[in-house]
Parts: structure tokens; sequence; C-alpha cells
């Protein structure tokens, strides 16, 4: 444990605490700041950034049958419906007292889009915070259930196409067809679970109408081929020359993840890289002036007259 003052009714930070020998510590906050305030900050914070652990999988919690009666022209029909249990956060069983510190959790049944779908008998129970978080540190399925489900203070839901019939063209040979909201044609996968069969529709559907499982929407990678999985998604920066996705945490944090320096020098950062036709000629100005520089002072070494002019003077040596 490291010993601190704190203001009166102040919480305590997590801090990042020096390597031996050292008896210093700093805030989390202040970590990667691009101050090296703590012996080997710099050089963990360069090596924490070369391969950034993202977790798109969110924790599954047991799939539960659920057994419904329904009553149709005089005759009971019972049927199986599949509970798939999704957990965010710290909604894990035994997290009381983290839940006590950062909020309560809720039990919240999601479906997109929310259509009557006829023969599908699943339903997808996320178990997740019961207040806005800020999503920017969440990817795949948790990024996704979040922003869906109105969890995400400034993150929108990427889901906005709705399965076709045509969608996903040569993916899932076992499909199966069906009536959407008695209004379009769309299609259901088969599973097996136990001992009963259970159809579900759980896919993001790509601009280019090629489909991806949800643990692949916002995981920093373009899965779709269009980029269509990341485009709206706030938890990540698009590298301007090689396309590349990073995490907008790493964004104007003083370190380079993007070979074209654009995730530091952008006008969020307050920085910028002169391109095009006016950096050559800059350029070229001020490689020539650094030659004449050069010249008028080796002139003046030599003892040259000052009166005459010492790049002709120059160059009539040479």
């Amino acid at each position: 444990p490291t010993k601190r003052h704190v203001d009166h009714n102040a919480s305590c930070e997590e801090v990042y605490i020096c390597p031996a020998g050292d008896k210093r510590y700093i805030v989390l906050r202040e970590v990667c700041d691009g101050l090296d305030s703590c012996g080997n900050e710099r050089e963990v914070c360069r090596k924490s950034h070369q391969a950034p652990v993202v977790y798109v999988k969110a924790q599954s919690s047991s799939r539960t049958k659920i057994m419904t009666t329904s009553v149709l022209l005089n005759t009971t029909i019972e049927s199986c419906n599949i509970d798939l249990g999704k957990v965010l956060c710290h909604c894990l069983k035994g997290l009381t007292s983290i839940q006590k510190q950062v909020g309560l959790c809720s039990r919240e049944e999601f479906r997109f889009p929310e259509h009557e779908i006829y023969g599908m008998n699943t339903a997808t129970t996320v178990y997740l915070p019961d207040a806005t978080l800020n999503c920017d540190n969440t990817f795949g399925e948790t990024y996704l259930y979040l922003s869906c489900m109105g969890r995400c203070s400034t993150s929108a839901c990427p889901l906005t196409r709705t399965l076709q019939h045509d969608s996903c063209p040569g993916q899932y040979s076992g499909r199966v067809y069906t009536l959407a909201n008695n209004a379009y044609l769309t299609f259901l996968t088969k599973s097996y679970y136990q001992d009963e069969t259970f159809y579900q529709n759980n896919y993001f559907l790509c601009r280019n109408k090629n489909c991806v499982d949800y643990t692949k929407v916002c995981n920093l990678v373009d899965d779709c081929g269009d980029a269509s999985d990341e485009e709206m998604c706030t938890n990540s920066f698009k590298c301007t020359s090689s396309q590349d996705y990073i995490p907008i945490t790493g964004k104007c944090d003083g370190a380079i993840d993007c070979l074209d320096l654009s995730d530091e020098c952008n006008e969020r950062c307050d920085k910028s890289i002169i391109s095009g036709i006016f950096l050559k000629a800059v350029s070229w100005t001020i490689g020539f002036l650094a030659v004449v520089m050069n010249l008028i002072i080796m002139a003046r070494i030599h003892g040259l007259s000052r009166t005459a002019d010492p790049l002709l003077l120059c160059l009539t040596k040479l």
C-alpha cells in the first residue's frame, strides 16, 4: 500500500508506483502524459502502445431454456425459447461491493431490429450497468450492446441496417428464410443447444452486404472490407495514410502510433504537418538559404573582402 495525504472527503485515486528504490507514485490519469515523471514511465508507455489489448467478446452466462405456452385455435402449443445471457462490465455475480461503488446493474432483453420474426426462438438477455458510461474503452460485443441499449454517453448504436433475405451472400449456408414484421423477408441461422434447436440472427450487416459477428464490430479492424463496421465507432482513431485503427486513447497522448504521425499531428492535438506544394517550397527555400549562409561564413573565414559579394567570391574561388 502507498501512504498519501488527500483532502478531506477526497477519494484515493488509483496510482502507478515508481520502480524499486523510488518511493514516489503518480496517479493513473497522469501516466503517459508525455512527461517522464517516474523513472521508467516513458518506457512502460512505449511498450504498452505497441500491442493494445482489445477484448471484443462479452462474458456469457449459461443458456436457459424457457418454456412458453400459447393458445391458437383452441389448441395449446408449448414451445421452448433459448435465453442467451451476456454480462457486461462489472455486472458479474459476486461483484456486489464494486456495484455499490460504481453503480447497480439491470437485466434487459436485447433484440435488433425490434421486429416480430416468425420462428425466432432466442432472446439475448444483457446484464449491464444501470447508468450511462464513457464507452471509449470498450470494444466488440460490449461496445455494441452498451451503445445500442442507451448506456453510452457519446456513442451511437452501430446497428443501422436490417438483415434481408439476400444479405450476407455466400455466408451461413444453413440459413432458414422467414417473414419479419409481416413486411419483409429475412433469414435465421440454426444452432443447437443440448437437445434443442434454436434460431437467431445476431449479425452485423456491412454496407457491402457482407456480415460479421457482433464481436467484430468496433474492434479496431476492418472486418467488413469497406470499413462500415468501424465508421460509427467513437472508440477508435483512423490513421490518415495507412487507414489503420488505433484506440482513441492513443490520440494526442504523446506517443506516435500512426506511421504518418496523424494521431499526434492534428487540430485536436494543436500540432499539424505542413504538406503538399507549400511544404516543398518552404523546404527548398530553407535549404537554399542554408547554403548561402554557409558560403558567406566560409568567405569571411578566408579573409575575403567585406565589400565584395561573398557568394560570388566564394563561387569564383571554387
